[in-house]
């Protein structure tokens, strides 16, 4: 009689020397989020900036009109989100200073 066990166990692998992977018992840890660098964040503060002074002055409608000026609306969505949450920090941190004029 030819009987078939499984086991179930976790585990992931893990780079040795020289690129190899190694089998290890156990679950992955856990990645930490990779952050962007300093630069790559300065670049889309400033286009970010550069995109809300062209709707301030009136000079594009919407933000379908700077899809031109990025590679989608989507993306332009991400970047003005990344200018309203750098406003919203600022006016928290103010107000957590005690106002503007102290």
């Amino acid at each position: 009689m030819n009987a078939t066990l499984t086991f179930t166990s976790p585990v992931h692998f893990k780079r040795a020397k020289k690129g190899t992977l190694r089998l290890v018992p156990g679950r992955a840890p856990k990645q930490p989020q990779r952050l962007r660098s300093c630069s790559q964040l300065a670049r889309l503060m400033a286009l970010a900036i550069r995109l809300d002074n062209l709707l301030r002055a009136g000079e594009v409608g919407d933000y379908a009109e700077l899809r031109g000026l990025a590679r989608s609306r989507a993306r332009v969505t991400q970047i003005m989100n990344l200018f309203s949450s750098r406003r919203t920090f600022r006016s928290d941190s103010v107000s957590a200073a005690g106002g503007a004029g102290t």
